[in-house]
């Protein structure tokens, strides 16, 4: 009977702790629980601020009273004017050191402007080494490959060529050389950027109704020749060539 007892006993206890287990556990994940809905709240209210600040809602007065202690007010009101009149590229430089200096973390900073963590790191770090006027500065455009004029000139010349001039043992170019040969060159561009200059020059490998290059061994000679004599042609004059295999 007595062991009876005490088994019933250390049932009860055992039964206690899991019940005290149990309860802490549930407010654990109460707590848990009604942190995620703060910070819920808290995110959302963030994002509601970033995007009436975007939307110029956020009055610069209010802004320089935030961030006084932080930056000086030419400089803010520099980033806040590009923030909300400048181009998108300039206006989401100003809105990433914007949202920087008031404690936002960077991926909600690029979650928000659908940009890459490595363009807030760059312009983070270009704000605090070189300053607004450099972060702002937009003389420098970058131009694309394909736009660019000298590599489209110098692409096109070395299409007019033959081929055995560079020193391949082919008698048309392809992508492939095109594209070896401006490495030569010093320029270094992918084989999409080359077959588009190309294409947006009106050739075309597989159907090309013009004839790019020669293989005439005097062929240099004879293009130079021609263009001296073209370069002086009179107004009164004319010019014309006799194919010599015709």
């Amino acid at each position: 009977m007595k062991e009876d007892c005490k088994s019933l006993r250390r049932q009860i206890k055992r039964l206690n702790r899991d019940i005290s287990f149990l309860k802490c556990r549930e407010q654990r994940n109460q707590k848990l629980n009604a942190e995620k809905i703060e910070l819920r709240h808290f995110f959302a209210g963030v994002h509601l601020f970033m995007l009436r600040l975007m939307q110029g809602h956020v009055p610069f007065r209010v802004v320089a009273e935030h961030l006084a202690c932080k930056v000086d007010q030419e400089d803010l009101r520099k980033l806040y004017d590009a923030a909300l009149e400048q181009p998108r590229h300039l206006s989401s430089r100003a809105l990433i050191i914007i949202f920087h200096l008031y404690g936002i973390d960077n991926k909600t900073t690029r979650e928000f402007l659908y940009i890459s963590r490595n363009t807030v790191k760059r312009n983070i770090r270009k704000f605090e080494d070189y300053g607004v006027d450099s972060l702002l500065d937009n003389r420098h455009k970058i131009i694309r490959k394909l736009e660019d004029p000298k590599l489209q000139e110098m692409l096109l010349s070395i299409l007019h060529s033959p081929p055995k001039e560079s020193g391949y043992n082919r008698t048309a170019w392809t992508i492939k050389l095109l594209k070896l040969e401006l490495e030569k060159q010093g320029h270094h561009v992918g084989r999409n950027t080359v077959s588009q200059i190309v294409k947006n020059a009106g050739y075309r490998f597989w159907k090309a109704k013009e004839v790019l290059t020669s293989n005439d061994p005097n062929y240099r000679e004879k293009l130079e020749a021609i263009t001296k004599i073209l370069s002086n042609l009179k107004p009164t004059e004319r010019f014309f060539s006799i194919d010599e295999f015709g």
